[in-house]
């Protein structure tokens, strides 16, 4: 089933929030932009979900998007799957994608599949979602204009805050349109297609598995959908950028203060001057609705992922 490969990189490690509800909600929101019409009736008719704001748009992405989050408390046994947690991985000196597998379980409930789906692409997006060291940076204390925080929380939602206050000033549809086709192509694969045949309801339900090897392409991709291929270029910002090595060094390697400034020209700079944020905002929204619209678009010529505007 095509839809539990993309969830594949969305699981095993501590119980800790991704992309904060802003980030969710920021790239529910760009894939719904760029649904098929006729994606509306089949995805409502499997979420079931119907807004108390009389003014929102029916089965609205956006608030799905964080019900994963939302409703963790209750359903203690998803709490692995937001997380890769590679073991042996530990940025920035070594990048282990997907590292060891320590383990895991799978459920079938179509409703709550979608609703992880949506969920869990946002977070294979967000880079520290993909690591196994120090809980995702959230052990890793930090400053940022100043304010104490953690590296988790820097990305999760400060480095976030700060791109919308750039956001009115730029044109980030016309800067990224010609990296939309790349960022839903897949390559290609060593394998026949995984891509299974089926009712709606049989693929939507399938919508995870663990990785079980350590080639975890072999298990998770094919040539229309591909987690472990998008997701191995965002893991590998942990080591170029995500984690400062001056993190691992005298003296901000003995965990207490002093404490790093990552807002600088240099890190957040830098960040900020590559569109990091917005790209893997918009790389995740886009990769949503291709998936969205493959499974629930009718349209002819099935077979790849596409988005409409």
């Amino acid at each position: 089933m095509h839809v539990r490969r993309l969830l594949c990189a969305a699981s095993f490690a501590a119980p800790v929030v991704a992309w904060g509800a802003a980030g969710h909600e920021i790239v529910a929101t760009i894939a719904q932009i760029h649904l098929h019409p006729s994606v509306f009736p089949r995805m409502c008719d499997v979420l079931n979900f119907t807004s108390r704001n009389p003014d929102e748009w029916p089965c609205h992405l956006a608030p799905v998007a964080t019900w994963a989050d939302t409703n963790r408390n209750k359903m203690r046994w998803s709490a692995p799957m937001h997380y890769v947690g590679a073991v042996g991985d530990h940025p920035s000196q070594l990048c282990a994608f997907p590292g060891r597998d320590p383990g895991g379980q799978s459920f079938e409930v179509a409703n709550e599949a979608l609703k992880f789906l949506v969920h869990f692409l946002g977070d294979m997006h967000m880079p520290l979602h993909l690591t196994g060291r120090d809980r995702g940076g959230n052990l890793n204390k930090v400053l940022f204009g100043g304010r104490q925080t953690n590296l988790h929380s820097l990305w999760d939602g400060l480095l976030i805050a700060k791109a919308l206050q750039r956001v009115v000033f730029a044109r980030h549809d016309l800067r990224l349109r010609h990296e939309i086709t790349d960022w839903l192509a897949c390559p290609a694969p060593p394998h026949p297609s995984l891509t299974p045949f089926g009712s709606l309801a049989e693929q939507v339900l399938v919508f995870w598995q663990r990785f079980v090897t350590r080639d975890a392409a072999l298990d998770t991709d094919d040539e229309l959908i591909c987690p472990y291929a998008w997701a191995r270029p965002i893991h590998a910002f942990n080591c170029d950028l995500v984690w400062p090595p001056t993190l691992d060094q005298p003296p901000y390697d003995e965990g207490g203060p002093p404490y790093l400034e990552l807002d600088t020209p240099n890190y957040s700079g830098v960040i900020a001057r590559d569109w990091v944020v917005e790209k893997l905002l918009a790389q995740a929204g886009i990769r949503l609705a291709g998936i969205l619209n493959y499974l629930f678009a009718e349209y002819e010529g099935e077979g790849k992922l596409r988005v409409y505007s």
